[in-house]
């Protein structure tokens, strides 16, 4: 769409996010109380949850330790040749790799 056909510049995010607004208005009262409540319900379980999992001792379960050992084999594998191809082009390593 061109400046002729009287496109603007908003993003489809800011369209959603526009529409979701006026529709949430046209709604009653109780209706918008209703759906703040929980939607204030679920930030709060959701905050409980991450200061659940990043406070406190550190996971012995099976499962979370083999998250941890998965998502470290992942970042190093995935970032090991991005690191070599660094230092082989840093003057002062070129040698060393």
């Amino acid at each position: 769409m061109g400046k002729e056909q009287g496109a603007n510049k908003q993003t489809g995010a800011k369209i959603r996010s526009n529409i979701a607004k006026t529709m949430f208005e046209a709604l009653d009262e109780a209706t918008q109380a209703e759906f703040a409540a929980l939607a204030d319900q679920e930030n709060k379980e959701s905050d409980e949850n991450w200061k659940k999992n990043t406070s406190g001792p550190f996971s012995t379960a099976p499962v979370d330790r083999q998250k941890y050992v998965f998502f470290r084999l992942m970042f190093v594998n995935s970032t090991h040749p991005i690191f070599i191809g660094l230092l082989n082009a840093s003057p002062p390593f070129s040698n060393h790799f």
